[in-house]
Parts: C-alpha cells; sequence; structure tokens
C-alpha cells in the first residue's frame, strides 16, 4: 500500500509547492488519538525506514488543526533529544482499492523502533541513577523547546521514545503552543488524563512553561516510583483527582510512605530526600512556586551521578532484550 503525497507544506516552503512523493506503507506503529494513526513507511528517496503520522481529511474531521499546530511547531526544531521531522504533506492520499483514494494530511518523521518510556517503565521501574540521566536528556530538550518561546502541553511517557544509541526523543507537538498564547478555558482539551498540570485542566492556566513542568513531574515521578503518583477520570465532561492526589496536598509525609511501601514490596530502596524534594517542587498545585526550566537544572537531585553514554546505552539495550 502506497501514501501518495501531493502537497508538501513547511516553514520554509509556499503552500503551493506541488511535489509528489510515494511513500510505501508498512504497518501501524500507533493506532493513535482522534483517528489520527503512526505507521512505518519507506522513503522513497532513501530507501530507509521513516514514520509517517496520517491525520484523515474527512468532512467534519476534527483533525485538521492537530496537524497546522503540529507542523508550525515542530518544523522549526532541531534537538538531538527532539524526533527529527522531515516533511509536512497537507494533501495525501491512501489507495484503498482500484479507484478509490482516501484523503489525508501527512506528517513524515524519523522512525525510532525501540519504544517509549512507558514500555520501560512497565517493564521495572527506574534506579534513580538510571532515571537521572535520561531525565536530563529530557529536560535538555524541553530547556530547548521553551527557549524558541513553545510549550510542548502534552508530555507523558508515551511521548518519550527510545533510542538505544542516541537516547531519548521528545515526539508529539500537535498540542504545543507558542508560551504567549493565551488558552484560559480552551486548555481543558490539552495535555493528558494524570499528567497534566491542574490550572490545565480546569482552564485557569496563565504560564504555559510551568504547565510543562508539572508533567515532568509526573513522568518523572513514574519513572522511579514505577507508578503515577495520583489518578485523573473524566466523567460528564468533568475531571476529577483521587485520594492520592489530595494526600499529596494536605500530607506529603503519608504521599511518599504510601508510594514507599509500593517501591519497598518489591526490595527496591528507599528514595533519597533529593528525589522527593524536587518532585514536590515541580508538583507544587501553585504553578508559581514551580521552578522554571533552568532553575530545576540546578537543583541538587539533578547534580547526582549519571551514566556515560556507552553505560546508558548497554543498560536500554538490556530493557529491550527481555
Amino acid at each position: 500500500m502506497e501514501l501518495y503525497a501531493l502537497r508538501r507544506v513547511s516553514s520554509h516552503t509556499d503552500d503551493s509547492n506541488q511535489e509528489m512523493a510515494n511513500y510505501t506503507l508498512q504497518t501501524v506503529i500507533h493506532p493513535g488519538k482522534s483517528n489520527i494513526r503512526i505507521l512505518k513507511a519507506t522513503a522513497p528517496e532513501t530507501n530507509e525506514p521513516v514514520a509517517i503520522k496520517l491525520f484523515p481529511k474527512q468532512k467534519g474531521s476534527a483533525c485538521m488543526p492537530n496537524f497546522f499546530n503540529e507542523q508550525r511547531s515542530a518544523s522549526q526544531l532541531s534537538h538531538p533529544h527532539i524526533l527529527k521531522y522531515f516533511a509536512f504533506y497537507q494533501d495525501a492520499a491512501i489507495q484503498v482499492s482500484k479507484d478509490q483514494f482516501k484523503e489525508y494530511s501527512a506528517i513524515v518523521m524519523e522512525y525510532v523502533p525501540s519504544g517509549d518510556l512507558f514500555n520501560l517503565v512497565s517493564q521495572r521501574p527506574f534506579s534513580e541513577k538510571l532515571g537521572r540521566t535520561i531525565f536530563k536528556q529530557i529536560i535538555s530538550a524541553i530547556k530547548y523547546l521553551h527557549g524558541q518561546g513553545l510549550a510542548h502541553l502534552d508530555l507523558k511517557l508515551e511521548n518519550v521514545l527510545v533510542d538505544v544509541k542516541e537516547g531519548i526523543k521528545v515526539i508529539d507537538f500537535d498540542a504545543c503552543e507558542p508560551a504567549t498564547s493565551a488558552l484560559k478555558k480552551s486548555a481543558v482539551s490539552k495535555g493528558s488524563l494524570g499528567y497534566r498540570a491542574p490550572e490545565l485542566a480546569n482552564g485557569t492556566i496563565e504560564d504555559l512553561l510551568l504547565g510543562d513542568i508539572y508533567s515532568l513531574g509526573v513522568v518523572l515521578f513514574t519513572m522511579i516510583v514505577g507508578i503515577p503518583p495520583y489518578g485523573e477520570t473524566e466523567k460528564n465532561g468533568k475531571f476529577y483527582f483521587d485520594k492520592h492526589y489530595e494526600i499529596l496536598r494536605s500530607d506529603v509525609k503519608r504521599f511518599w510512605k504510601v508510594h514507599e511501601g509500593y517501591r519497598e514490596s518489591d526490595g527496591r530502596p528507599k528514595l533519597t530526600k533529593a528525589f522527593k524534594d524536587i518532585v514536590e517542587a515541580m508538583l507544587k498545585e501553585d504553578p508559581n512556586k514551580r521552578p522554571k526550566i533552568y532553575e530545576l537544572e540546578k537543583m541538587a537531585w539533578l547534580q547526582g551521578d549519571t551514566y556515560s553514554k556507552s553505560e546508558l546505552e548497554a543498560k536500554l539495550k538490556a530493557f529491550f532484550q527481555k
């Protein structure tokens, strides 16, 4: 099956630039959300594997704003720990039968075969040293993103791919917004349940960059502890946090006691004070009390030991060989 990419758009080309490039589609990598799918494909120019994100264009589709949002944001990014984006096609089609085509918009991206952080943490949580090594790579990507005046707004384990040789790659910029955007009420559609900042969930967000800091706190906590700090659910259009969220706000010592019990149940060491301090700082309910990205870098936990590039590669290989 082939994807016929008909019109290419990027920040460097005019929308009217017509360019034909046919990609051979292989397997679905991720079923995606809102009918947006990600497939493995072969690039026509190089015969190398790529990933293609497909946005349905049928009448009534709510996906196109996601395409243009990601195109606007990702086309200007270049960082070793951010996924590479190769091309953006506003008009593309898949031939589904002899004389029938299905229309899409498509984004062609770097293919990373190993999987995401969620898959790794699901096998077993990280030690603090391994978590610190990986988290510093995530921090470097988000510091760069914030330096470009952009907030990611959907940071989660599933949106961090793992490349055994190159480390992590932050992905999925279709929720990304300029840091100066006044989202307010429209913010409730951004982010993922359990990861997003409370002010994003209730539509009172003022500083989008500090919203990212909160999500990073959930990512770090889950990497090391092995379960999320709390749960968030949706019912009849309203969002609710579970009891662990309330315990975090009212009795932080009890919060840690509950979660350390989970860690110790399988023989892992106690969490360090420096780890608890950085997580508590990022998960402050008041966004103005959270550290900015450059302040986060200076916190004590991030000054601890990390693995070298070769050591990290060996650690990651061990995960994927299981």
